[in-house]
């Protein structure tokens, strides 16, 4: 029998997968990764969730560094990238499936992403 933490896991997983590809028919040039890499994607926290440069500037801060946030117009998701692989990796250690209060509370789901998503000049 599965301890809870085990079913938390799984569902996370589940919920995580399905955010995974809704974005990715959304936007087809974002590779999403199991490997370690600098920029996160927060599949359920964007501008139509009400996400802010703030909020997530407020949540990604404790873990290091932030080079860039990226919030999309009229979707659910958004990116960050942050100096060094080993502080996103510990932001999603912490934060993948976490509740976070942003003004109401929410499951926090994440993935990393292939490419760096910081803007270029």
């Amino acid at each position: 029998m599965d301890t809870y933490a085990e079913t938390l896991k799984k569902k996370n997983g589940r919920k995580t997968k399905r955010k995974i590809l809704m974005i990715q028919k959304s936007l087809n040039k974002i590779q999403f990764s199991e490997t370690v890499s600098k920029s996160l994607c927060l599949l359920n926290f964007g501008h139509t969730t009400n996400a802010s440069r703030e909020k997530i500037f407020k949540i990604f801060e404790a873990f290091g560094r932030i080079q860039s946030i990226t919030i999309i117009p009229n979707m659910s998701f958004s990116f960050v990238t942050l100096a060094e692989v080993c502080d996103a990796e510990l932001a999603y250690n912490s934060l993948q499936g976490s509740e976070i209060n942003i003004g109401f509370k929410q499951h926090l789901y994440l993935s990393y992403v292939d490419q760096d998503l910081t803007p270029k000049c």
